[in-house]
Formats: C-alpha cells, sequence, structure tokens
C-alpha cells in the first residue's frame, strides 16, 4: 500500500513540504531558562485604569502620575517645603509630618533668605504642583505664604492655579501683613471661587498666623486610612526677614509650622 501511495504521488508530482519549527532570533525569543514570558496583556486594552489626561499650562513639566500604592487603614499627613524669592526652589521633599527629618528646614529658613525685587511665585506653584504629581491618592493642598503682592508672569500664575483646581487641589494663600488692600492679588491664588474651598487670609499677629496654619492643616488631617499630602510655599525674600508685629514674618511661619508639627507629634492620631 505504501507503495502505491508512493507511485501515485509520484505521478501526479504532488510534494508534501517537512514543517520544521520556525527559527527565531535568540534576542527574540520569549523563552528563557525554561519559562515561557507573553508579550499578551495582562487584561484587555479597553479594561486597563483610566487616568485622566491633564491639559498642564505652558512651562509645565511632567512628572510621574500620582502613586496608587497605597496601604489601606493607614493614613497619614505629608508635608513638602518650597521656597521662592527671584527663583524657586525645594526646601524639603514631602515627609510624613511626623517625621523630624522636616524640624531641620524650618530652622534654616532665615538661611534661604535674599534681596530681591520680584517674587517667582509661578515657579513655587510649579514646583508644589510637581511635587504632588508622585503624590498618593489623598486629598491635596498648597498653602502659599508671601509677604506681598504676588510678581512676575500673572498669566502663568492664573495657569498654575486652574491646574490645580483641575487636579481637585486646594490652594490657600496667607499674606503677611497689617494693611490689606481691596484687590490684592495674592487672593487670587486662593480655589475658593473655583472649587469651593481654599481660602486666602491676611494676617498681622502671629496669633492670627498660627489660626490660619492650624485651619488650614486640619482640613487634611481627618480620619478613614487616606494620605493626604500638602505643600507649603514659603515668601524668602528680605522683606521676610524685616521686622514685623515685634517679630519678623519668617520667624512666625517657622512658629506656626513647629506649632503644628509638635500637635501632631503629640497626638498622631490626628494626622490620619
Amino acid at each position: 500500500m505504501k507503495k502505491i501511495l508512493t507511485s501515485l504521488l509520484q505521478l501526479f508530482r504532488i510534494s508534501v513540504p517537512v514543517l520544521q519549527p520556525a527559527l527565531i532570533p535568540a534576542h527574540q525569543s520569549n523563552r528563557s531558562a525554561g519559562t515561557f514570558r507573553s508579550n499578551t496583556p495582562r487584561f484587555p486594552v479597553e479594561h486597563r485604569p483610566y487616568r485622566a489626561q491633564t491639559v498642564l499650562p505652558r512651562g509645565f513639566i511632567q512628572s510621574k502620575p500620582r502613586n496608587s500604592n497605597q496601604v489601606a487603614n493607614q493614613g497619614y499627613l505629608r508635608v513638602g517645603l518650597v521656597g521662592f524669592h527671584l527663583n524657586s526652589f525645594i526646601i524639603r521633599a514631602c515627609a510624613q509630618i511626623t517625621d523630624s527629618a522636616l524640624a531641620k528646614p524650618i530652622e534654616n529658613l532665615p538661611s534661604l533668605v535674599k534681596p530681591v525685587q520680584s517674587r517667582d511665585i509661578a515657579g513655587g506653584l510649579k514646583n508644589a504642583l510637581q511635587m504632588l504629581t508622585n503624590a498618593p491618592h489623598g486629598r491635596t493642598a498648597i498653602l502659599v505664604i508671601t509677604s506681598g503682592q504676588p510678581t512676575g508672569n500673572q498669566m502663568l500664575i492664573r495657569d498654575f492655579v486652574q491646574t490645580a483646581a483641575k487636579w481637585q487641589t486646594a490652594i490657600h494663600s496667607i499674606l503677611l501683613s497689617d494693611k490689606e488692600e481691596e484687590q490684592n492679588p495674592a487672593s487670587n491664588l486662593a480655589t475658593q471661587s473655583i472649587l469651593g474651598y481654599g481660602k486666602y487670609r491676611c494676617v498681622a499677629t502671629a496669633q492670627q498666623l498660627n489660626q490660619a496654619v492650624c485651619s488650614v492643616f486640619n482640613s487634611l488631617t481627618s480620619k478613614g486610612g487616606s494620605i493626604n499630602s500638602i505643600i507649603v510655599v514659603i515668601d524668602c525674600s528680605a522683606q521676610m526677614q524685616e521686622q514685623f508685629a515685634g517679630t519678623t514674618r519668617l520667624e512666625m511661619v517657622a512658629v506656626a509650622l513647629r506649632s503644628q508639627i509638635n500637635k501632631l507629634h503629640q497626638n498622631p492620631a490626628l494626622a490620619v
């Protein structure tokens, strides 16, 4: 029978190809050390987690999206410090408010002061937003403390305020002055009119500043296991070192921040 089939195949000239495994270059092979790694996504594309595409203002550098690797029921408050004078700069990266590493940067604030004619508040907001892009999913806020009117690119400042509002990030602004102008541009930093939260305050005494800072921190310290973040943006111009209300504005800021940190050190339950 085998000879008959062979004769018929030769008669009709039918060739039967021999199937051999395809040769795959080593650098394209999915097999390594006896394991197989599939290039197929674990989940279909349509089931991938959605990430909102936020249009950032001109000059903003995109950073990583917020980290969602949050440990359940282990909430706390994260604090970061940003300074600004002619330029803006990061004083301290975000850390848990009960972290003792926050104390030294606050003590060293006077060493950062420079005499300048303008204040780069836009740069301070930019740095703050960049730091918050790495924040866990929780409530976020920016607290700007300044000694005078915002100067520089007003359009860029508005863009950053709008970006914060899109991120549902509150911006609180505190003006350290004994004379409040009717239309002070510092009031335009607050997101109250856009989000319904994020207030502007003008304070003239250390007690008023302590109350204002306490109110902002209290808005972020609540139970529920969330990890909330706040970036404090501090004016480091020379005016902050001038005599004001029996002390200096910068010393008032340091005292207010230390007060909040000490309170949460003594009662860590308030920080969650």
